[in-house]
């Protein structure tokens, strides 16, 4: 597991980006609980365009 990064919300409440064996996950964080939010699908991949000249 990685944090990826993170967002204070409130005095003790945060958004966390985490990875999990390649998924990535958004968390919201209290001094309660922890609550999955959003799990973030891989994105596709692009191709350059081909440069002509």
């Amino acid at each position: 597991m990685q944090i990826l990064g993170g967002v204070t919300l409130g005095h003790k409440e945060k958004a966390i980006l985490i990875e999990v064996e390649g998924q990535k996950l958004v968390i919201g964080v209290t001094p309660q609980t922890v609550t999955l939010l959003h799990t973030l699908s891989s994105p596709t991949p692009t191709h350059p365009k081909d440069s002509e000249g």
